[in-house]
């Protein structure tokens, strides 16, 4: 009997983890210009003007590309209602998108992001980091189909980082591309050990039982 109450509050316990929360704010910009920063300018208008995404180095939050730029083609947002296109600058130095995070030293975490070209040429070379270290890269291509990121990854430290995405392709001709679902959420991989291990001390107190019946 004690057996099985150990094993029930084990499974219960491991049931009851709650999913961990997006540490990005406003991923899937549904909260409009909110929650992130931006090395680009931002065109408050681009949703109803389709002349509001001129020069390179601008971006805004629609709910279509084409609706900030005439030459953009008709691209709608992974999910959602709303998306960031972002009209390619010169200057890879320069952040398209970045938050500040905290880390926990140890904490696994999966980032993700999607992104897709919104005009046919010179499509953009997307890299992510987090602080100074880089995630990885995501070339796109001239289709105009969404395409994700992912990394996972352990932080090596406590404290607040920037998580940030860049354009590498430095040629403003083209390079036109839009961003969606960024997240980064915390792998509850210790919580699942934790239910693991008490699941096995369950069995081997079941299997010592029988031995000594």
């Amino acid at each position: 009997m004690k057996v099985q109450l150990a094993l029930a509050a084990a499974a219960a316990m491991f049931l009851a983890v709650p999913a961990h929360a997006d540490l990005v704010t406003n991923g899937g910009f549904e909260g409009g210009n909110t929650g992130f920063v931006s090395g680009y300018t931002y065109e408050s208008d681009g949703n109803t003007n389709n002349g509001a995404c001129y020069p390179a180095g601008t971006y805004a939050i629609v709910t279509n590309a084409n609706h900030c730029h005439s030459l953009w083609e008709s691209v709608t947002p992974h999910s959602g209602q709303w998306e960031m296109v972002v009209n390619g600058g010169g200057d890879s130095s320069i952040a398209v998108w970045s938050e500040t995070v905290s880390l926990v030293a140890g904490q696994k975490y999966d980032f993700s992001a999607w992104a897709a070209s919104i005009y046919a040429t010179n499509p953009a070379d997307l890299e992510f980091k987090i602080g100074n270290t880089v995630l990885g890269t995501l070339q796109l291509d001239s289709s105009t189909n969404w395409v994700n990121f992912q990394d996972i990854f352990t932080a090596s430290g406590t404290g607040n980082l920037t998580l940030a995405i860049y354009d590498l392709n430095g040629d403003p001709d083209g390079n036109d591309f839009a961003l969606d679902d960024i997240s980064l959420i915390p792998e509850p991989a210790s919580l699942g050990l934790l239910g693991a291990g008490l699941l096995a001390m369950g069995a081997w107190r079941a299997r010592r039982k029988v031995k000594s019946a």
